[in-house]
């Protein structure tokens, strides 16, 4: 079996893994914990992740982290702690990963579709493709799950998978 990874590092965010029949296998909200009241990576749990992984063939799909001089030291700080952290994950375990901008997948998956907001297109793309698929974190509907699953189909159909 061949799974295809989608990881959206932000916190709200999420990793997807499909397989080659692009049937989900795993979805989950980024682990985090609270500590001294601020939210973190659970970075043990985000390992139990990939430790967990068959030793099939995995392709994933780590979204390029972007730091914007108006966000401020600390938040480009964390922005790239985070992206850091995933890339050390993967590393540990020896699991390759192709960095993806947002845009090329964003373009591969709403190929056709006139989009103004992204993160909405991400959730109405998975509930047509995925009709029974559950997108709530709490009480909202989740961007991060979604947009994770669009970059595992990204990966999948750029590894040679066929879009159905």
């Amino acid at each position: 079996m061949t799974l295809y990874v989608g990881i959206d590092n932000g916190k709200k965010g999420g990793i997807a893994i499909i397989d080659e029949k692009e049937e989900i296998q795993m979805l989950v909200p980024m682990p985090v914990t609270v500590i001294d009241g601020h939210e973190q990576y659970d970075i043990n749990a985000i390992a139990k992740v990939f430790e967990d992984l068959p030793d099939e063939r995995v392709y994933v799909c780590l979204e390029k982290a972007y730091t914007l001089p108006l966000n401020g030291c600390k938040q480009n700080f964390v922005t790239g702690y985070q992206w850091g952290v995933m890339m050390g994950v993967l590393s540990a375990f020896h699991i390759s990963y192709e960095i993806i901008n947002p845009k090329a997948w964003q373009k591969e998956i709403f190929a056709g579709d006139t989009v103004e907001n992204t993160k909405e297109a991400s959730i109405l793309f998975c509930k047509r493709k995925w009709p029974n698929i559950d997108l709530k974190v709490g009480n909202k509907e989740s961007d991060g799950l979604s947009d994770a699953l669009c970059m595992a189909l990204f990966i999948f159909r750029k590894n040679g998978g066929q879009a159905k």
